[in-house]
């Protein structure tokens, strides 16, 4: 039996942060993602750096399906073939389509390998203002647009579509994904 320890006062923490604190960087492929608290610089190996604030939304790059949309992006990306996003049937520039983007590590991603534009989409407001910053604290924000599934052009098709969320949701979203993706495009769904 343990002894009776007495009440006593813990000063309130932002509990999310401090556990925040503890995560390491990241390297991810030939991608560097660290987050604000760390110093530091991009090591040699790494061809490009992300800071992510992942704040309250999903995506810091930790998890091993988005580890694997990142690593997929990389290639996808930098392999030069970007092809056009087509709106009404017009060209309207390359476009990374990340579909449940949470922090925006995956547009984000594909911006840092080349792709000249993303587009986020997100149910939740929330995720899609970190993901915004997150576009703000990389220097992206010019060549990022953020939506939720309400306010997201409808008929707009992408070369490259992308969506890690949970996997019945992806059942359910994948008329929605494949009529996203443009013709001839790629699209990659990653799951649990």
């Amino acid at each position: 039996v343990l002894p009776r320890q007495p009440p006593r006062h813990v000063p309130s923490r932002d509990w999310v942060v401090e556990v925040q604190k503890s995560w390491p960087p990241i390297q991810v492929g030939k991608l560097h993602i660290r987050f604000p608290w760390h110093e530091g610089t991009k090591p040699p190996e790494a061809e490009a750096e992300l800071v992510l604030e992942p704040g309250m939304a999903f995506g810091t790059g930790e998890h091993h399906t988005t580890r694997l949309c990142c690593e997929w992006l990389q290639s996808e990306v930098s392999a030069g073939d970007k092809g056009q996003a087509r709106r009404g049937g017009e060209d309207a520039g390359p476009v990374v389509l990340d579909f449940g983007a949470g922090s925006g590590i995956l547009a984000l991603t594909a911006l840092a390998f080349g792709a000249p534009r993303a587009v986020c989409v997100d149910t939740d407001r929330e995720a899609n203002r970190v993901a915004a910053w997150n576009a703000v604290v990389n220097g992206l924000a010019d060549r990022v647009t953020v939506h939720t599934p309400e306010d997201w052009p409808p008929g707009d098709t992408y070369p490259v579509v992308v969506a890690n969320i949970l996997a019945p949701t992806l059942v359910e979203l994948a008329p929605v994904l494949t009529a996203a993706c443009a013709p001839g495009g790629r699209l990659a769904m990653s799951g649990v």
